[in-house]
């Protein structure tokens, strides 16, 4: 939970780090030759810890 502004703001940042790791992964897999079933099951544990970013983040978009 994100409790200030600091906290806020250091959980964008986190965002756009996910973010960027996750676009970098998927072009891993891909140049690796990794395509549709495959790339999902070896991108999901990514997929699924940045949706737990966003909606904390979300969750918090009183704050600004």
């Amino acid at each position: 939970m994100i409790r200030n502004e600091t906290e806020y703001k250091e959980a964008l940042k986190r965002l756009a780090e996910d973010q960027k790791f996750l676009e970098a992964q998927e072009k891993h897999f891909k140049n690796a030759g990794y395509s549709g079933e495959k790339l999902e099951f070896a991108l999901a544990p990514t997929q699924t810890f940045h949706q737990q970013h966003r909606e904390e983040q979300s969750d918090n978009d009183w704050y600004t």
